[in-house]
């Protein structure tokens, strides 16, 4: 105790000894003395620091696994497949978004160039328009100084195949205007001169009687419009145009698709309904009739369905030290399809066609495919919830094994319906190019869906293609 007391005493006393405040070459002082001081290690450079860790990362061993490769092949095939879909899907767009622009200004200039005022028929059944029959009334009555009549047949216009030497000349019903018509009149025994010099050239004296028997001869004329009303008074010979429009088509497309899976709630694991969606392509051939206005299509399609389930991770089997896991992975369906289409033309103008579809088809799987994965698990497993002692539950669940490998439509078929509208374009007598988009909803199977997990798919299509024309 007292050398401890006579220590702090001392240190008390050099304390008080010194300044308060440090002299001015203290730091430095110091700092040479560090400096000189002998180190008790090597530092370690940068480049000694790198060898030391390449050492020591060196003696450390990882024995080679397979499955890693494999994994980096499937997750660079991936990114590849997913990076093509985008390509795809973009061009897919740009091309709908070109057709409608050009569709867009198609059908509004010829709304334009052609206003309905102006739609009217000559040499035909069908009547004039009342804005037309209205300026031919004033033409007549400039025209001609009518003395007296012929007589008036109420029966219409004209037709094309009457025999002019067995009728007498018939005029318009619906021109009112005319003064002195005498209602029995079998002779026209004078007619005055015409106003118009191209008619005037044509008579040669005057004319005075008109038999039943004689034929007159057609005059020619020269007609300033195509709407003249004299095309309704005398009989012209028009080539019969016999157009039909029951014709047989074949087509070929492609559609892009984008399905909605909708699996319902498994009984299973116990686990509530799923939604999952994906991407897929198809490819088909059409043969269809058209009657009019309407089209009646089928044909065969080919679509190759592949889709990812909600991942369940199953445990059994535990042993000493070790378990087993299982999981469904993917699921993958080869589908043909046996449709049936009905369209509805409602436009159809110089060369464009829109028109409504509704139809349903017949689905049949032919081919399955199912990725499950197995794998050892050292140690005790952690989810007790999923564990089965004896195997997997996963093999209670009712796998589509296929009509070509069953043989059977047994939980191999659905049946879904179609909506949509289309374009479609006519760029050659006999050749068509058409785009629809479309949207199918599930309807029935042998079961509540289809797989293993009774699964629902809704999908969009849209199918670019075309058409020839037998």
């Amino acid at each position: 105790m007292n050398k401890n007391k006579s220590f702090d005493f001392v240190i008390r006393k050099k304390l008080n000894e010194m300044p308060p405040t440090p002299s001015y070459g203290a730091w430095q002082t110091f700092q040479e003395k560090w400096v000189n001081k002998e180190p008790n290690t090597t530092p370690i450079s940068d480049q000694n620091f790198d060898k030391n860790i390449k050492t020591k990362v060196g003696s450390v061993l990882k024995s080679h696994q397979i499955q890693h490769w494999e994994k980096l092949k499937y997750r660079l095939e991936t990114i590849e497949t997913y990076r093509r879909k985008i390509y795809i899907n973009k061009l897919k767009e740009l091309i709908a978004v070109f057709l409608f622009v050009f569709t867009f200004f198609n059908v509004t200039n010829h709304f334009l160039m052609f206003p309905e005022n102006e739609h009217i028929q000559y040499a035909d059944n069908k009547s004039l328009s009342l804005e037309k029959i209205a300026q031919t009334k004033e033409k007549e009555e400039a025209a001609f100084d009518q003395k007296k009549g012929v007589p008036i047949k109420k029966s219409g216009l004209v037709k094309n195949n009457t025999n002019i030497s067995n009728r007498k000349l018939v005029a318009i019903a619906e021109i009112q205007k005319f003064k002195n018509l005498p209602g029995n009149t079998k002779n026209i025994h004078s007619v005055s001169k015409h106003t118009d010099e191209s008619y005037n050239s044509a008579f040669k004296g005057e004319v005075t009687k008109i038999d039943n028997g004689s034929t007159i001869p057609l005059i020619p004329a020269k007609v300033q419009d195509p709407y003249s009303v004299m095309a309704t008074i005398i009989p012209m010979n028009f080539a019969a145009s016999k157009k039909t429009n029951n014709v047989t088509r074949i087509g070929f497309y492609f559609s892009h698709v984008r399905n909605f899976i909708l699996t319902p709630f498994d009984k299973v694991y116990s686990i509530p309904r799923f939604e999952n969606s994906t991407s897929a392509q198809s490819y088909g051939f059409s043969v269809g009739r058209s009657f009019q206005k309407l089209e009646i299509e089928t044909g065969f399609e080919y679509t190759n369905l592949q889709y990812s389930p909600l991942l369940i991770k199953e445990t059994f089997g535990a042993a000493a030290d070790i378990y087993f896991e299982t999981s469904l992975r993917k699921i993958q369906f080869t589908i043909i399809k046996v449709p049936l289409r009905f369209k509805y033309f409602a436009f159809n103008k110089k060369g464009w066609s829109v028109y409504a579809m509704a139809g349903s088809s017949f689905n049949v799987i032919t081919e399955a495919g199912y990725e499950i994965e197995e794998s050892v698990v050292k140690g005790k497993p952690v989810n007790y919830n999923r564990f089965s002692d004896d195997g997997p539950r996963l093999e209670e669940k009712p796998f589509t094994t296929g009509f070509l490998d069953s043989g059977s439509l047994e939980g191999n078929y659905f049946v879904d319906l179609h909506l949509g509208i289309g374009i479609e374009k006519k760029i050659h007598s006999r050749l068509h190019v058409y785009a629809q988009p479309s949207y199918h909803s599930f309807l029935k199977s042998d079961g509540i869906g289809i797989g293993p997990n009774n699964d629902k798919v809704n999908s969009l299509h849209l199918q670019t293609g075309f058409k020839f024309t037998l």
